[in-house]
This record gives C-alpha cells, structure tokens and sequence, in this order.
C-alpha cells in the first residue's frame, strides 16, 4: 500500500451505497476503517442527494452514517443546480435534480427521452 500523505482520496457516496446494499453497514464501516489506515489521513466522501432532495436534506437523512465515520472520513454534501418547479404553491420546496429528461423541467426514470437538460451546466 502507497504510505504517501499527499496521496489524495475521495470516496464517492455511490460507492458506499452500493457496498451498503450487499453487505451490512457494520462491513462498510469496517472497509471505510481499513482505506483510513491505509492512507494514514481522514476519507473524503463526496455525498450526491437523490431527485427532489437538497444536499442538507441528504446531510440530515445520514446523521447515523455521519457519526459513525466521524473519525475516519469526512462527508460532504452537494445540492444539484437545477430547482424542481412546484405543481401546486410557489412557496412550497419541492427540492432540487441533476437533469431533466424533458423540457418542461420534468424527470422521469420510466419514459425515454432523448432531452437531457443539467449536465451543460457541470
């Protein structure tokens, strides 16, 4: 194993939660515990929300999470660029997207489309 600290490392929250879906949280914890040691330095874990979410949103839903890597990685939370439109109120948070998949701000996972409106912006 590369001992070098200027090694830079960053774990993505997808990583993570596809861990967490085959193995309990007590083994991700310990892999994340087994990377710390291994670069001798604090994690760096890049959180993504999820569609109609904030990043704040996705801090708070994780707190367990959070306190339990305290020591062994730092979690930091993005909130996508693109405001969902509100249906009904204009004072109501409906929260926020990476993309959309129609032009009328609209994502849907079940419909095809070849509009993809967000990724001009990263």
């Amino acid at each position: 194993m590369n001992k070098n600290k200027n090694n830079d490392s960053s774990l993505n929250v997808g990583v993570l939660a596809r861990l967490n879906r085959h193995f309990h949280i007590s083994m991700v914890y310990m892999i994340i515990k087994i990377l710390n040691m291994a670069t001798e330095r604090k994690l760096r874990i890049l959180c993504f929300h999820g569609y109609r979410q904030t990043g704040e949103i996705f801090r708070q839903k994780t707190g367990s999470l959070r306190k339990s890597l305290k020591k062994h990685a730092e979690l930091h939370y993005l909130t996508a660029p693109l405001q969902i439109p509100c249906e009904n109120s204009k004072d109501e948070d409906n929260g926020c997207g990476w993309w959309f998949s129609r032009e009328d701000d609209y994502f849907s996972a079940k419909h095809k489309s070849d509009f993809v409106k967000g990724f001009e912006i990263m």
